[in-house]
């Protein structure tokens, strides 16, 4: 069996419980790491590459959060950061559907999706299965 890795990145206290159980739900088998911050989200990341770990299989990206936004960070991506998650499927899930959000998520290469919060069930296993 597979063993996907999962990063969620989210500052919404319901999102943060809610999504990891979709993710079970779908794949119990799911190792999740939960970041309410990009900040923390962004370091996690980096010292993962330079200690040699697996990037993430999929990364599940909150736009609108303090600090530092879901596209900041994008932007905070080092060129080895890319490298690192090249496979790796960034999805930003917003509650914000907003034209000008979608359009600016096109600039960045490394984004995969822009779907509508919560994480649902049908998504998510319509997304294992590409």
């Amino acid at each position: 069996m597979t063993v996907r890795k999962y990063v969620l990145i989210d500052d919404d206290d319901v999102i943060a419980i809610l999504n990891p159980a979709v993710i079970h739900r779908v794949d119990p088998a799911a190792q999740i790491e939960v970041f309410r911050s990009s900040m923390d989200a962004l370091m996690y990341l980096s010292t993962l590459r330079k200690q040699g770990g697996a990037a993430p299989d999929y990364i599940f990206l909150d736009i609108n959060m303090p600090l530092m936004n879901g596209f900041e960070l994008l932007s905070s991506l080092s060129a080895e950061d890319e490298v690192f998650l090249q496979n790796t499927k960034v999805i930003i899930l917003s509650s914000s559907m907003d034209k000008r959000d979608i359009e600016k998520s096109k600039q960045f290469k490394i984004i995969s999706d822009f779907s509508s919060k919560p994480l649902s069930i049908p998504y998510l296993t319509e997304l294992l299965s590409k």
